[in-house]
């Protein structure tokens, strides 16, 4: 199957931070480019002036630039602290996507600027196959849905996708009790509209905590794990087969994995932890930061989405989160429609340094920008557990 995929795809130069608001009608075209620079991230939720039956959300692209000169240099000189770095360029846009589509349990992956949602489930309603897109650099054109031949070859929700050659690779994401079986992984070809059964893995990985994350070499391999069981399997795209790695990590932690390097970074509130893939070695460090960075990683804790931990190059990580405050400075987990229109939210990314050494590792805080959104959104669903928050690294 590999072997008649071709390997396109395109790249952007830096940005400036900005935020986004996506804005939408019906129908739209398919993208072929990049055109998106720097590392951008995908913000949606839902604001609570929407009912929920309508499944209502909000979509944000926010690009980040890394650091300034100002805090480079900061860091040469080996000053930490909080760097309160406001975004001042956000754009109000009269037309936003608040279209109808499926929860945030659908899983979000990216092909140069185009969006796709797949998956998930609509209000109190079993999983779909549905695929759904949206083009950034056309975003008044709104989401669009795939044809009934291009939708998934199972119902999924909660899934995990990553990108690899403008294909994408999607795995989990089914119900133990709707037998996963041979359908457990699935490619996107969007050349031919059209999924393609993986093998299965040789085991199937419990139905929460499952990741996805491409190795940043040449080998077109995906690294695929269990944050609850610690299992870990590697997919060869060329050889269309599975790899067992013959250990198990200890994960956990308030955010999913990066592989960098051959190694799995990830943050817990107190602690940074590495993973050597190769070696195979666990070892975790310190984090160095001020006692409101660290209250702050603590409130992290409580969200009923994931945050994004984001690699931005060379030894700097950024966490990201979203934070909804009252007026009074409180922060709120759930709000009614009325209170929370009193109410601002806020995209918060704390960046850190870290310093791998010889089975040592430490995170430094560098800084810590906010990047205020003009709508306020909900971190959860009323009596609901599941998250009503994404935030996903898209390029």
């Amino acid at each position: 199957m590999s072997g008649k995929y071709s390997s396109r795809g395109g790249s952007g130069g830096r940005g400036s931070p900005a935020i986004r608001r996506c804005c939408g009608a019906p129908a739209i075209r398919r993208c072929s480019g990049s055109g998106v620079g720097g590392k951008v991230v995908l913000v949606c939720g839902r604001p609570q002036k929407y009912s929920y039956k309508f499944n209502r959300h909000i979509w944000y692209t926010l690009t980040l630039d890394g650091e300034s000169t100002a805090e480079k240099g900061k860091r040469k000189k080996g000053v930490l602290g909080e760097q309160s770095a406001t975004n001042t360029t956000k754009q109000k846009s009269s037309a936003i996507w608040k279209t109808r589509i499926v929860s945030i349990e659908s899983s979000i992956a990216a092909i140069g600027t185009c969006i796709y949602s797949m998956g998930g489930h609509y209000h109190d309603s079993a999983p779909t196959d549905e695929v759904q897109f949206g083009d950034l650099l056309r975003a008044d054109k709104g989401w669009h849905q795939v044809p009934s031949s291009a939708r998934m070859n199972r119902p999924r929700m909660s899934a995990t996708s990553v990108t690899v050659d403008r294909k994408i690779y999607t795995f989990g994401g089914i119900l133990p009790e709707l037998n996963p079986g041979n359908s457990w992984a699935e490619v996107f070809d969007p050349d031919l509209a059209q999924w393609f059964p993986l093998p299965p893995p040789p085991h199937i990985l419990p139905f929460v905590g499952v990741f996805a994350v491409m190795f940043d070499d040449s080998s077109r391999r995906i690294l695929v794990g269990s944050q609850r069981s610690g299992a870990l399997f590697i997919y060869s795209i060329s050889n269309n087969s599975w790899e067992q790695l013959g250990v198990n990590f200890p994960l956990g932690g308030i955010c999913q994995p990066v592989l960098v390097g051959g190694c799995l970074y990830w943050l817990d509130t107190d602690c940074i932890a590495v993973f050597d893939i190769a070696a195979p070695k666990f070892f975790e460090g310190e984090i160095v930061c001020t006692q409101k960075i660290r209250d702050k990683l603590y409130t992290v804790t409580e969200c009923a989405y994931i945050p994004q931990f984001i690699h931005l190059g060379g030894d700097v990580f950024s966490l990201m989160w979203l934070k909804t405050i009252s007026s009074d400075g409180d922060l709120i987990r759930y709000a009614d429609p009325d209170f929370l229109s009193h109410c601002h939210s806020e995209i918060v990314s704390a960046n850190f340094q870290v310093f791998k050494g010889n089975g040592t590792v430490t995170a430094s805080e560098i800084s810590v920008r906010t990047y205020p959104l003009d709508t306020a959104l909900n971190s959860r669903c009323k009596n609901l557990t599941t998250p009503d928050i994404v935030i996903c690294l898209i390029v």
